[in-house]
Protein backbone atom coordinates (compact mmCIF):
# COMPACT_ATOMS: atom_id res chain seq x y z
CA UNK A 1 0.00 0.00 0.00
CA UNK A 2 2.90 2.64 0.64
CA UNK A 3 4.72 1.45 -2.07
CA UNK A 4 1.49 2.15 -4.17
CA UNK A 5 1.20 5.69 -2.38
CA UNK A 6 4.70 6.67 -3.35
CA UNK A 7 4.23 5.19 -7.13
CA UNK A 8 1.17 7.75 -7.15
CA UNK A 9 3.05 10.43 -5.81
CA UNK A 10 5.92 9.63 -8.35
CA UNK A 11 4.18 9.39 -11.51
CA UNK A 12 2.13 13.13 -9.77
CA UNK A 13 5.32 14.35 -9.98
CA UNK A 14 6.36 13.35 -12.99
CA UNK A 15 3.47 14.66 -15.18
CA UNK A 16 4.14 18.10 -13.10
CA UNK A 17 7.84 18.77 -14.26
CA UNK A 18 6.71 17.76 -17.47
CA UNK A 19 3.90 19.81 -17.01
CA UNK A 20 5.85 22.77 -15.83
CA UNK A 21 9.28 22.60 -18.06
CA UNK A 22 7.10 22.01 -21.19
CA UNK A 23 5.85 24.99 -22.24
CA UNK A 24 5.71 27.62 -24.86
CA UNK A 25 8.04 30.79 -24.56
CA UNK A 26 7.69 33.49 -26.72
CA UNK A 27 10.78 36.13 -27.56
CA UNK A 28 10.24 38.84 -29.93
CA UNK A 29 13.67 40.39 -30.66
CA UNK A 30 14.23 43.71 -29.81
CA UNK A 31 11.70 43.93 -26.73
CA UNK A 32 7.96 44.44 -26.91
CA UNK A 33 8.49 47.82 -28.56
CA UNK A 34 10.48 49.43 -31.88
CA UNK A 35 11.50 52.66 -32.35
CA UNK A 36 12.19 54.25 -35.95
CA UNK A 37 13.74 57.50 -34.11
CA UNK A 38 13.65 60.73 -36.49
CA UNK A 39 12.07 60.33 -39.93
CA UNK A 40 10.93 62.01 -42.30
CA UNK A 41 7.21 63.00 -43.54
CA UNK A 42 8.23 62.50 -47.10
CA UNK A 43 8.64 58.51 -46.33
CA UNK A 44 4.90 58.31 -45.91
CA UNK A 45 5.58 54.82 -44.42
CA UNK A 46 8.50 53.54 -42.16
CA UNK A 47 8.98 49.72 -42.10
CA UNK A 48 10.63 47.17 -40.04
CA UNK A 49 10.89 42.89 -39.71
CA UNK A 50 10.67 41.48 -36.03
CA UNK A 51 11.67 38.10 -35.47
CA UNK A 52 9.28 36.47 -33.08
CA UNK A 53 10.71 33.11 -31.97
CA UNK A 54 9.28 30.40 -29.54
CA UNK A 55 12.47 29.36 -26.94
CA UNK A 56 10.29 27.77 -24.84
CA UNK A 57 9.89 23.30 -25.20
CA UNK A 58 6.43 23.14 -26.23
CA UNK A 59 4.77 24.44 -29.43
CA UNK A 60 3.32 28.05 -29.31
CA UNK A 61 0.74 29.40 -30.86
CA UNK A 62 -0.02 32.89 -32.11
CA UNK A 63 -3.69 33.27 -32.26
CA UNK A 64 -3.96 37.14 -33.05
CA UNK A 65 -1.90 40.03 -34.54
CA UNK A 66 -4.07 43.09 -34.59
CA UNK A 67 -2.72 46.67 -35.36
CA UNK A 68 -4.22 49.80 -34.23
CA UNK A 69 -4.90 52.34 -37.04
CA UNK A 70 -2.75 54.04 -38.80
CA UNK A 71 -0.22 50.89 -38.20
CA UNK A 72 0.17 47.74 -39.91
CA UNK A 73 1.42 44.24 -39.52
CA UNK A 74 1.65 40.26 -40.87
CA UNK A 75 -1.88 38.84 -39.72
CA UNK A 76 -0.13 35.89 -38.17
CA UNK A 77 -2.86 34.34 -36.84
CA UNK A 78 -2.89 30.51 -36.05
CA UNK A 79 0.61 30.64 -36.60
CA UNK A 80 2.29 27.55 -34.81
CA UNK A 81 5.74 27.66 -33.65
CA UNK A 82 7.76 24.61 -32.76
CA UNK A 83 10.64 24.52 -29.77
CA UNK A 84 13.08 26.77 -31.22
CA UNK A 85 11.34 27.90 -34.61
CA UNK A 86 11.00 31.45 -35.35
CA UNK A 87 9.00 33.55 -37.32
CA UNK A 88 8.80 37.18 -38.63
CA UNK A 89 6.33 39.68 -38.30
CA UNK A 90 6.46 42.98 -41.32
CA UNK A 91 5.48 46.18 -39.29
CA UNK A 92 4.92 49.56 -40.82
CA UNK A 93 3.54 53.18 -39.53
CA UNK A 94 1.62 55.70 -41.70
CA UNK A 95 3.56 58.76 -41.14
CA UNK A 96 2.44 61.18 -43.69
CA UNK A 97 0.05 63.57 -41.87
CA UNK A 98 1.94 63.64 -38.21
CA UNK A 99 4.69 65.78 -37.21
CA UNK A 100 6.75 65.21 -33.89
CA UNK A 101 6.48 61.65 -31.69
CA UNK A 102 4.24 59.32 -33.19
CA UNK A 103 2.67 55.77 -30.99
CA UNK A 104 0.89 53.13 -31.98
CA UNK A 105 0.85 49.59 -30.98
CA UNK A 106 0.28 46.12 -32.41
CA UNK A 107 -1.90 43.57 -30.10
CA UNK A 108 0.00 39.84 -30.08
CA UNK A 109 -2.23 37.27 -28.20
CA UNK A 110 -0.57 33.88 -27.80
CA UNK A 111 -0.47 30.65 -25.89
CA UNK A 112 2.44 31.62 -23.95
CA UNK A 113 1.42 31.75 -20.24
CA UNK A 114 3.86 34.34 -19.62
CA UNK A 115 2.57 36.52 -22.64
CA UNK A 116 -1.00 35.65 -23.24
CA UNK A 117 -1.74 39.51 -23.86
CA UNK A 118 0.91 41.89 -25.56
CA UNK A 119 0.52 45.31 -26.21
CA UNK A 120 3.94 45.73 -28.96
CA UNK A 121 4.56 49.55 -29.24
CA UNK A 122 5.80 50.96 -32.17
CA UNK A 123 6.53 54.67 -31.96
CA UNK A 124 8.74 57.47 -34.17
CA UNK A 125 9.17 61.31 -34.41
CA UNK A 126 8.18 62.43 -37.72
CA UNK A 127 9.59 65.40 -38.84
CA UNK A 128 8.10 67.90 -41.63
CA UNK A 129 10.15 69.49 -43.34
CA UNK A 130 8.14 72.57 -43.20
CA UNK A 131 5.27 72.68 -40.82
CA UNK A 132 1.68 74.37 -40.09
CA UNK A 133 0.17 75.31 -36.92
CA UNK A 134 -2.06 74.52 -36.41
CA UNK A 135 -2.90 73.07 -39.44
CA UNK A 136 -3.18 73.94 -43.23
CA UNK A 137 -6.81 75.24 -43.17
CA UNK A 138 -7.92 78.07 -42.54
CA UNK A 139 -10.68 78.55 -40.18
CA UNK A 140 -12.57 82.19 -41.14
CA UNK A 141 -15.75 80.43 -39.46
CA UNK A 142 -19.03 82.54 -39.28
CA UNK A 143 -18.32 85.83 -40.35
CA UNK A 144 -20.96 89.44 -41.30
CA UNK A 145 -20.65 91.08 -45.02
CA UNK A 146 -19.47 93.67 -45.16
CA UNK A 147 -16.71 92.84 -42.49
CA UNK A 148 -13.26 92.22 -42.17
CA UNK A 149 -12.04 88.74 -41.04
CA UNK A 150 -7.82 87.76 -40.53
CA UNK A 151 -6.59 84.04 -39.68
CA UNK A 152 -3.15 83.33 -39.13
CA UNK A 153 -0.75 80.36 -39.96
CA UNK A 154 2.63 79.53 -38.74
CA UNK A 155 4.90 78.05 -41.87
CA UNK A 156 7.99 77.00 -39.95
CA UNK A 157 11.12 75.82 -41.82
CA UNK A 158 12.45 72.88 -39.79
CA UNK A 159 15.13 72.12 -41.60
CA UNK A 160 18.67 73.54 -42.33
CA UNK A 161 18.30 75.64 -45.77
CA UNK A 162 16.38 78.96 -45.95
CA UNK A 163 13.38 77.83 -48.38
CA UNK A 164 12.26 80.86 -50.93
CA UNK A 165 8.53 81.05 -51.73
CA UNK A 166 7.38 81.21 -55.55
CA UNK A 167 4.42 81.15 -57.86
CA UNK A 168 1.83 82.21 -55.57
CA UNK A 169 -1.89 81.41 -56.39
CA UNK A 170 -5.17 82.41 -54.38
CA UNK A 171 -8.98 82.57 -54.25
CA UNK A 172 -11.23 84.30 -54.65
CA UNK A 173 -9.37 87.67 -55.75
CA UNK A 174 -10.47 89.62 -52.82
CA UNK A 175 -8.73 87.06 -50.55
CA UNK A 176 -5.23 89.24 -49.18
CA UNK A 177 -2.34 87.21 -47.68
CA UNK A 178 1.14 88.85 -46.64
CA UNK A 179 2.73 86.19 -48.31
CA UNK A 180 5.27 87.37 -51.38
CA UNK A 181 6.81 86.06 -54.30
CA UNK A 182 10.79 85.30 -53.58
CA UNK A 183 9.53 85.19 -49.42
CA UNK A 184 12.65 83.84 -47.58
CA UNK A 185 11.69 81.59 -44.92
CA UNK A 186 15.61 81.44 -42.96
CA UNK A 187 16.58 78.07 -41.49
CA UNK A 188 15.11 76.91 -38.06
CA UNK A 189 12.85 80.29 -38.74
CA UNK A 190 9.35 80.65 -39.03
CA UNK A 191 6.88 83.06 -40.99
CA UNK A 192 3.65 84.01 -39.92
CA UNK A 193 0.82 83.70 -42.75
CA UNK A 194 -2.12 86.35 -42.56
CA UNK A 195 -5.10 85.85 -44.39
CA UNK A 196 -7.86 88.49 -44.99
CA UNK A 197 -10.99 88.92 -46.47
CA UNK A 198 -14.02 91.19 -46.56
CA UNK A 199 -16.87 89.24 -48.08
CA UNK A 200 -20.22 90.69 -49.79
CA UNK A 201 -21.15 87.42 -51.11
CA UNK A 202 -23.83 85.37 -48.64
CA UNK A 203 -23.17 81.80 -47.98
CA UNK A 204 -20.67 79.52 -47.23
CA UNK A 205 -17.10 80.48 -48.94
CA UNK A 206 -14.42 78.48 -50.12
CA UNK A 207 -10.53 79.86 -50.25
CA UNK A 208 -7.38 78.33 -51.41
CA UNK A 209 -4.03 79.73 -51.28
CA UNK A 210 -1.58 77.44 -53.56
CA UNK A 211 2.17 78.25 -53.98
CA UNK A 212 5.55 76.47 -54.47
CA UNK A 213 9.08 76.59 -52.31
CA UNK A 214 12.45 75.44 -53.50
CA UNK A 215 12.54 72.85 -50.46
CA UNK A 216 13.06 69.34 -52.32
CA UNK A 217 11.04 67.57 -49.70
CA UNK A 218 7.85 69.60 -50.12
CA UNK A 219 7.87 71.30 -53.29
CA UNK A 220 4.13 72.08 -53.62
CA UNK A 221 2.17 73.63 -50.92
CA UNK A 222 -1.66 73.76 -50.70
CA UNK A 223 -3.91 75.59 -48.14
CA UNK A 224 -7.82 75.25 -47.80
CA UNK A 225 -9.91 77.55 -45.92
CA UNK A 226 -13.75 78.43 -45.56
CA UNK A 227 -15.99 80.98 -44.23
CA UNK A 228 -20.05 80.66 -43.79
CA UNK A 229 -21.06 84.81 -44.49
CA UNK A 230 -24.32 85.93 -43.10
CA UNK A 231 -26.25 89.30 -43.27
CA UNK A 232 -26.47 91.49 -40.90
CA UNK A 233 -29.58 93.31 -41.58
CA UNK A 234 -31.58 95.90 -39.86
CA UNK A 235 -34.28 93.61 -39.02
CA UNK A 236 -31.55 91.19 -37.42
CA UNK A 237 -29.99 94.48 -35.32
CA UNK A 238 -33.76 95.16 -34.17
CA UNK A 239 -34.09 91.92 -32.73
CA UNK A 240 -30.95 92.18 -30.86
CA UNK A 241 -31.96 95.12 -29.51
CA UNK A 242 -35.47 93.92 -27.91
CA UNK A 243 -33.93 90.74 -26.74
CA UNK A 244 -31.07 92.87 -24.57
CA UNK A 245 -34.00 95.02 -23.66
CA UNK A 246 -36.53 92.14 -22.65
CA UNK A 247 -33.12 90.46 -20.70
CA UNK A 248 -33.22 93.80 -18.94
CA UNK A 249 -36.68 94.04 -17.79
CA UNK A 250 -36.35 90.42 -16.28
CA UNK A 251 -33.06 91.69 -14.25
CA UNK A 252 -35.18 94.65 -13.19
CA UNK A 253 -38.31 92.47 -11.65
Amino acid sequence: MILRNIAVIFVLLLYYQIFVYSQPKLEIEGGYSYDWGNVKSTLETVTAKIKLKNVGTDTLKIYKVKPNCGCTATDLRNAVLAPDSSVYMNIGLHITNYSGPVEKSIEINTSDPDARNIRYIIKANVIQPISFFPDKFIRFSTILAGEESIYKIVINNNTDEDVIIREIKKEPDYLQINLREETVIEAGKNFVLEAKINPSTLGNILVNIKFKTTCPDLPRVEIGGSAMVIDYSPKLKNQEIDSKNQQQRLELK
